[in-house]
């Protein structure tokens, strides 16, 4: 079905086939992912209509770091950036690309 709704979408766009691809790049590698889970609504079972992903302009912006300053909360589409350290005015804010859980994984 979904895969259906893309292709649909793309007839009405007049863009190359390169043009596409292209911009299919470019939300594939700036989307970030909003995912609501029971633990923040205190509430058990799954919220798929509270997840998904999309292309937020300011967001994209941050860079990557296995070690970031920032950390990521969502509740369905309303997502908030918090610092979780104490930063010096003026310093980069980074995220991380990557799960948590994976920043925590033996290498």
């Amino acid at each position: 079905a979904m895969e259906d709704a893309v292709a649909s979408s793309w007839k009405q766009i007049d863009l190359s086939e390169s043009a596409k691809r292209r911009l299919q790049d470019v939300v594939r590698l700036n989307s970030l992912g909003f995912y609501t889970n029971s633990e923040q609504l205190c509430h058990h079972g799954n919220f798929l209509p509270l997840t998904g992903s999309g292309v937020f302009a300011a967001a994209s912006g941050f860079n990557h770091s296995c070690e970031p300053s920032v950390q990521r909360f969502s509740i369905g589409d309303l997502t908030a950036f918090v610092t979780n350290q104490k930063l010096e005015a003026g310093t980069e804010l980074h995220i991380t690309y990557i799960e948590s859980e994976m920043l925590r994984a033996p290498k």
